[in-house]
C-alpha cells in the first residue's frame, strides 16, 4: 500500500519534469552553477518568471540549447571556453 502511494505521490512529479523545455533545462543547469543555495533558489525563480512570458523558444533555439546542455559543466564556467560551452558566452 505505501508502494502504490508512493507511486501516486511521484509519477506526476516525474512527468512534469520531462516536460520543459531545452532552454529551460539550459538555464536551470545554468543555476546549479550558483555557488549558494539562495543564488540558485533566485536563478530558478527567475526562470520560472521568464518561462511564465511571451518568450517562447523557436525550434532552432531549442536546437541550440540542447546543444550546450550536452556540453555544459559547472567546472568550467570560471573559464571562457567553459562560459561558452554552457551559452554564458559567445
Amino acid at each position: 500500500m505505501r508502494s502504490l502511494l508512493f507511486l501516486v505521490a511521484v509519477l506526476p512529479v516525474l512527468a512534469l519534469s520531462g516536460c520543459k523545455s531545452a532552454c529551460r533545462a539550459l538555464a536551470d543547469a545554468q543555476c546549479e552553477c550558483l555557488p549558494t543555495q539562495t543564488a540558485r533558489d533566485t536563478c530558478y525563480y527567475s526562470n520560472g518568471l521568464a518561462q511564465g512570458g511571451d518568450g517562447q523558444s523557436t525550434a532552432e533555439s531549442e536546437a541550440l540549447c540542447q546543444e550546450k546542455l550536452e556540453t555544459c559543466q559547472c567546472g568550467n564556467t570560471s573559464t571562457a571556453e567553459g562560459k561558452v560551452a554552457c551559452g554564458l558566452a559567445r
